[in-house]
């Protein structure tokens, strides 16, 4: 197994989230587990003879009722590979019995056919990324800016506070680096990609020929809340669209990731919201709202930061740059993250009369455009 080092990525992404760097490229290549169907298993990183074994299997088949989906965060404890099996649609066949009256039928003797199922089987082997966190506390360098133990035991569990708000803010990013990494590949790919202002001036009178303006016109956006809605109903019905492996998927809503930008959820809001569609939308298990995909930008929020991303692609490094997103839709199975290993440590030096502390993790991201996805944008328009 191959341990990927990424405090520092973790920090960048950080840093643009929070503001302080403007939205740069982020390298996630061989970050983000994408689908193997054949692979060379590695070994344990102790002894390098252990093979490394399959943790977690997850069985998949169409989600499909005839009557017409937050991140997977899966923990196994053992193994370090996703594995997922897939069941294919089966085909009809002639009706045999149908047949009987014709003259010179030769029915097939049925005992003895064999129809086996279609199954194709994915791996998930990569992706596994590791980082920790560590802070210092000495037992009595502190005394001296405090008047008594309980206000220096309260600026202790501060740092403690702090350091697992800080845990908790990398888990986050890390699991952002799949979404991207998801976004990324199918923009690539222009699979599943919606152009929502193209198609909106194909059909508009008065067309629109930029992003911003599009972002305050009552009537594009109305256009916008539609098709997306057009699409969470699409996705719902078998097809080999959505997905970029042209395998037979369909995702009820209930289980779909359903994100939208901030920025697109407040100017929709502001003249939809009490339509009884949206108010559904909101309130289902996996809906929800995004303040941006990488960064808000170093000055203040924008759409054009927090809608864009700016990466190298988990599959080879390629370079991809996107902004205007506004929406993403998914199948919960689509990203995720499963955490192997976190864990917190002590260290004592009774010489020198401190305590290092840590908290540390062992996670595994993954992104399979298997799965069905669909990635709305907003983008200016060439006249």
């Amino acid at each position: 197994m191959q341990i990927n080092q990424i405090y520092q990525l973790l920090n960048d992404t950080a840093q643009q989230c929070f503001g302080s760097q403007a939205v740069a490229a982020l390298d996630i290549k061989d970050l983000v587990a994408l689908r193997d169907t054949v692979f060379s298993a590695g070994s344990d990183l102790f002894l390098n003879t252990l093979v490394d074994r399959i943790g977690k299997t997850v069985l998949r088949t169409l989600d499909f009722t005839a009557t017409f989906p937050k991140f997977l965060m899966e923990e196994y404890e053992y193994g370090c590979i996703l594995q997922k099996i897939n069941v294919d649609v089966m085909p009809a066949q002639e009706a045999q019995y149908a047949n009987l009256g014709t003259l010179g039928f030769q029915p097939e003797v049925h005992m003895y056919k064999v129809d086996k199922p279609r199954v194709f089987q994915d791996f998930f082997h990569n992706g596994v990324n590791a980082w920790e966190i560590d802070v210092t506390i000495p037992d009595t360098l502190y005394k001296s800016a405090f008047d008594s133990a309980q206000a220096m035991a309260a600026f202790i569990n501060g740092i403690f506070d702090t350091m697992s708000t800080s845990m908790n803010i990398q888990l986050e990013n890390d699991t952002r680096i799949a979404l991207l990494g998801f976004i990324g590949e199918k923009v690539n790919a222009s699979n599943g990609v919606v152009d929502l202002l193209n198609l909106y001036n194909t059909v508009a009178a008065t067309p629109i020929t930029t992003a911003a303006e599009a972002m305050v016109s009552k009537e594009f956006l109305q256009f916008a809340g539609m098709t997306i809605r057009n699409y969470i109903s699409y996705m719902k019905k078998p097809s080999v669209l959505y997905n970029m492996a042209s395998r037979i998927r369909a995702t009820r809503r209930e289980n779909m990731h359903i994100l939208m930008l901030t920025e697109f959820v407040s100017a929709y809001s502001a003249y939809y919201s009490s339509e009884v569609y949206w108010n559904e939308l909101i309130k289902l298990p996996y809906y929800q709202e995004v303040e941006y995909w990488q960064g808000t930008g170093a000055t203040a929020p924008s759409f054009a930061d927090c809608s864009s991303i700016d990466i190298k692609i988990p599959s080879d490094g390629t370079a991809v740059q996107q902004g205007g997103i506004i929406a993403v839709l998914m199948d919960r199975e689509a990203v995720g993250t499963g955490i192997f290993d976190r864990f917190s440590a002590a260290d004592r030096s009774n010489r020198l009369r401190f305590t290092n502390y840590t908290e540390g993790a062992t996670i595994q991201s993954f992104a399979d455009t298997s799965e069905n996805g669909v990635i709305f944008i907003v983008v200016d328009q060439t006249p």
